[in-house]
């Protein structure tokens, strides 16, 4: 008899009775990305030696010599340990065992054809051997999705979140983590995220991880090395190691901003770099903190406070979630100060591409026509508007608005309001940052 098999209980050939046993043994249907599995073939006793072949596909193959046998009366069992390599192209691997065995006695080799050329002898070969085969699959999957983030602030910030894969969703089965490494060379990896491990990771949740990190040396692309240690099943141990980079260079530069230290971060947004052309710029900077209790959001704003009429600025904005639900947000600037203004306009239309959508964006028309017009609580429009996101529990949004001053003097930012759109409930922003307007 001859076959190959991954068993669900790793065995040991010393203490099996019989091979028999060991066919009618639980195998193993799914096997994980970086997992240490133990393949099995049973074969003759005669047989002298084992070939293993691993396919993940066609550029990615391995092959094993097994030597080492155990005999059970006339046959003979045979372990060969490995370890699932990650594989992107495949969600598969077949394994072939395959062996020589004798198929013919040549008696008489002077029988067998010949031909002579010159003093050349050459005799037409026999093969004496056959190849016998056997082979067997498995399906195979990550444990993990994995998404590494960079920001730079007055500090190079990163953000690691590991959700459980599709397919171990769709199983059902129970993904328990021991710990949660990372290591980058010459680099400072402080860990910020306040994590009591083992934890069991939901089928929906993500963990988010916060560092900072400091570069020891002068190369700014480099490595980044994760390790999970984790339980899927409560018996099958996995360490899964992940590769990526971070360049220390590509991270956005943005001024320093007040905000209360975290435990988990998040950002969904990287355009968060001032480019303001730098000729006659003003440089003046403010930053204020709103919190709205009921809904534990935080709300940080910071940028310049002091610009020439008509010229575009930036404010950047953070929105810090302190709760322990989902929030699903819409940022939004709706006028409604002064009903003079709203009658010498045109109604502003919806332009977003859903219809439904109630918050209204500003037309560059209306934009024109508020900066000739006369007011006098308008002094600054926003050019952005209509804003969704999504922020999961501890997490960080951070993105940026940019703004017009329309009038000289003294002036704020009116009516900047936050939706809430599972509850219906409206966060007013109040008054923002005093911007001068020269």
């Amino acid at each position: 008899m001859f076959g190959v098999l991954v068993p669900k209980t790793r065995v040991s050939a010393d203490v099996l009775g019989s091979v028999e046993q060991l066919r009618q043994c639980d195998t193993l249907d799914i096997a994980y990305f970086d997992e240490d599995i133990q393949v099995v073939v049973y074969t003759p006793s005669s047989v002298t030696q084992v070939e293993v072949d691993l396919v993940y596909n066609l550029q990615n193959t391995a092959r094993k010599v097994l030597d080492s046998k155990v005999v059970i009366g006339s046959e003979a069992v045979w372990i060969l340990e490995t370890t699932v390599v990650p594989d992107k192209l495949s969600n598969q691997l077949q394994i072939k065992a395959s062996f020589r065995q004798q198929s013919r006695k040549i008696e008489n080799l002077e029988l067998q054809d010949t031909v002579t050329i010159g003093n050349t002898v050459l005799t037409k070969h026999v093969d004496l051997y056959e190849l016998v085969t056997a082979d067997t699959s498995l399906r195979i999957s990550p444990v993990f999705q994995m998404r590494f983030k960079t920001i730079k602030t007055e500090k190079t910030m990163a953000s690691l979140e590991v959700a459980l894969s599709g397919q171990v969703r769709a199983s059902e089965v129970s993904v328990r983590i021991e710990s949660v490494d990372m290591d980058i060379r010459n680099c400072l990896c402080a860990g910020y995220s306040v994590v009591k491990y083992p934890l069991v990771l939901q089928n929906h949740s993500i963990l988010s991880l916060t560092y900072r990190l400091t570069n020891n040396d002068i190369k700014w692309v480099k490595p980044v090395f994760v390790t999970i240690h984790c339980t899927v099943n409560g018996n099958r141990k996995i360490v899964t190691r992940w590769t990526t980079n971070v360049d220390f260079m590509a991270a956005p530069t943005v001024p320093p901003i007040a905000s209360p230290s975290l435990g988990v971060f998040k950002s969904k947004s990287t355009n968060s770099a001032l480019n303001l052309p730098k000729k006659n710029k003003l440089r003046s900077n403010s930053s204020v903190t709103l919190n709205h209790s009921k809904k534990n959001l935080s709300i940080s704003v910071s940028g310049q406070t002091k610009v020439k009429l008509g010229e575009v600025f930036k404010w950047k904005l953070q929105f810090i979630n302190k709760s322990n639900d989902s929030l699903s947000l819409i940022l939004y600037i709706q006028s409604s100060i002064n009903k003079q203004y709203e009658k010498s306009v045109p109604p502003i239309p919806i332009q977003n591409a859903n219809k439904a959508d109630p918050v209204p964006l500003y037309g560059l028309n209306q934009l024109v026509r508020a900066f000739q017009h006369e007011f006098s609580k308008v002094g600054l429009i926003s050019l952005t508007n209509n804003l969704k996101f999504t922020l999961d529990p501890g997490n960080l949004f951070e993105t940026e608005l940019e703004l017009i001053g329309i009038e000289k003097g003294l002036v704020n930012l009116h009516d900047v309001k936050v939706l809430e759109i599972k509850s219906g409930e409206i966060f007013e922003c109040g008054r923002l940052l005093d911007v001068l307007v020269v």
